[in-house]
């Protein structure tokens, strides 16, 4: 464990997460709410037209009705689901576009935080009919990897990776109080903060998973314990790509990809729950250690039991879906061949049932899947 004081620098803006279940055995909102929370189809094409898939990120509304930030070409783009079909409209248009995050307050208002621009980490809010944009801070390489989540106020806190020459691997966090943006650095111990990923808990306290490059990308924890960061390592080795939530008794859950051959991409889908000090970890798929957990993603139901949406990149090409019962881990197959799964994002509505917004690599697709 390490610990970091806090370091909180203000910049004026110019504008206008369950019961038990560990695995070891326990916007939106528009039109009526009569209106079906999903398309009739079980998997269905909200976009044919995204073309180069960089990223997707899904928030569910009041009514869990599912919205989705992506980006189609170089343009920021957002779907919601009325009720009756898809309302698609361009957020921020005309420069390169990547590592989208959407987050939804008790408001249902959509919230994104996003790598774009001149290397800049973006903001954009939806304010009634239209998009309000932002740069957060275009001071370096910043915002390739962020994170972004909705306190009980409705504000945002995004947590982003800093690859500037002169802050090279840095882990920021900032947040939005009032119309002032506090900055606080949560580690500068080399580089660190790759693949970030944010929750916050009831209390709106913070908790970041990340990936450090010192030496190798091991999987890292940190939480904001009043003003100091305290850090706790999650699994040793080689990992790619990290998710992130947080239940409802405070108990982080993470999902992370377990590197085999790091140079080639190998490995496989694992989890951790943080038990006390320390993280219980456990293998989730390991079926060909062949690109298994790829771009992961975590959520976790009202009885706080962790769902993981990931991709299969070779033997076979999946998409698959791995869901903790209280007692063993159900996977099961969402979609088949080239390119399934790429970029996923996963969602649980109040009843339980599994979300999952994702691409097909194959042919630029952006497509919804529900349970």
């Amino acid at each position: 464990m390490r610990l970091y004081i806090a370091i909180c620098i203000c910049f004026a803006i110019s504008f206008s997460l369950m019961g038990c279940g560990n695995p070891t055995g326990g916007g939106g909102g528009w039109g009526s709410s009569s209106l079906p929370a999903n398309p009739p189809d079980h998997i269905s094409t909200v976009d044919a037209t995204a073309g180069l898939a960089i990223d997707s990120s899904l928030a569910l509304d009041s009514k869990g009705r599912p919205n989705i930030a992506y980006n189609r070409g170089s343009d920021l783009m957002y779907a919601a689901w009325t009720g009756t079909k898809w309302v698609i409209s361009t957020v921020d248009a005309g420069g390169l576009v990547g590592d989208i995050s959407l987050a939804l307050g008790s408001n249902n208002i959509p919230q994104i935080s996003y790598y774009g621009g001149d290397n800049d980490l973006k903001y954009a809010k939806r304010n009634s009919s239209s998009w309000s944009v932002q740069t957060i801070t275009s001071e370096g390489l910043v915002g390739r990897y962020n994170s972004i989540a909705i306190d009980k106020n409705n504000n945002p806190h995004i947590a982003y990776y800093d690859s500037t020459l002169t802050n090279a691997g840095d882990l920021i966090y900032v947040r939005l109080n009032g119309a002032t943006w506090e900055f606080s650095l949560i580690t500068a111990e080399g580089d660190e903060g790759r693949g970030v990923s944010l929750a916050l808990d009831k209390n709106n306290k913070p908790h970041v998973v990340y990936l450090d490059g010192t030496p190798i990308f091991r999987t890292m924890y940190a939480s904001l314990e009043g003003s100091t960061w305290v850090f706790t390592e999650v699994d040793t080795d080689t990992h790619q790509d990290c998710s992130i939530k947080i239940d409802s008794i405070g108990t982080p859950h993470i999902s992370y990809m377990k590197d085999t051959d790091f140079a080639l991409g190998y490995g496989f889908l694992k989890y951790a729950y943080k038990s006390g000090s320390t993280f219980n970890t456990s293998t989730i798929d390991a079926t060909s250690s062949i690109y298994v957990g790829r771009y992961n993603s975590i959520a976790v139901d009202g009885n706080n039991r962790p769902h993981i949406s990931y991709c299969n990149k070779l033997n076979p090409k999946s998409f698959k879906l791995a869901e903790f019962n209280g007692t063993t881990w159900n996977i099961s197959t969402i979609e088949t061949g080239a390119g399934a799964g790429y970029y996923s994002s996963i969602a649980v509505d109040s009843s339980g049932a599994v979300r999952m917004s994702y691409f097909n690599d194959a042919n630029g697709d952006l497509k919804y899947y529900w349970k």
